[in-house]
């Protein structure tokens, strides 16, 4: 499901050496238009450094063409540099996109901020609920439904340790009932409950 990129960090010597490593390491790009592969390729070979991050992926559209370059390993000491095909977990980004998208959906009457998360999850599970106070979408969206951070699951393999966050996990999660609070009344930062969504 997810590959993350590594957490590990990577100092890297002279500019020189730099350089050579980031053209060696650089994923060809697809684009036709040699500028913007160029541009692409800069533009990542400059984020990576700055940034000292252990992978980075950048892409850029322009006029229906796609550059595409990748710098660092995706696991250290895998030689595999990440490209446009690599899966990493994004984290936060995605809340931006699912908010809109449920934005959108409510303002076209799909549904309701208010509409009780178990109407919608067609899993074969009982959403957990905490007397007459059960999981809303409003509550997914502004991190009160009372789930935890994150969903206890099996660490996944070395190359892939997210391919354990699986709907089944998921599931098998909410019917054990993890709500650390009654949904609506607090407040806690929880990927679990926009996972869901």
């Amino acid at each position: 499901m997810y590959r993350p990129v590594s957490k590990g960090s990577r100092k890297l010597g002279a500019a020189g050496a730099a350089s050579a490593l980031l053209l060696s390491l650089a994923v060809p790009a697809v684009a036709e238009d040699p500028l913007l592969s160029e541009v692409v390729e800069f533009t990542g070979a400059v984020l990576y450094l700055d940034t000292q991050v252990p992978a980075l992926v950048i892409g850029a559209v322009h006029n229906g063409e796609t550059a595409i370059s990748g710098f660092g390993e995706i696991i250290d000491g895998s030689g595999k540099e990440p490209d446009g095909d690599t899966l990493m977990r994004i984290g936060s980004i995605t809340k931006i996109f699912t908010g809109t998208v449920l934005a959108s959906m409510v303002a076209d009457g799909t549904v309701a901020l208010t509409d009780p998360l178990q109407d919608h999850l067609d899993w074969g599970v009982t959403v957990p609920k905490r007397g007459d106070h059960l999981i809303r979408l409003i509550n997914l969206a502004t991190h009160t439904s009372g789930l935890p951070r994150e969903v206890e699951r099996e660490p996944g393999p070395p190359d892939n340790p997210f391919s354990t966050l699986t709907q089944e996990a998921y599931a098998e999660a909410l019917a054990a009932d993890p709500l650390l609070f009654t949904p609506g009344t607090g407040a806690l930062y929880s990927n679990f409950g926009y996972d869901v969504f």
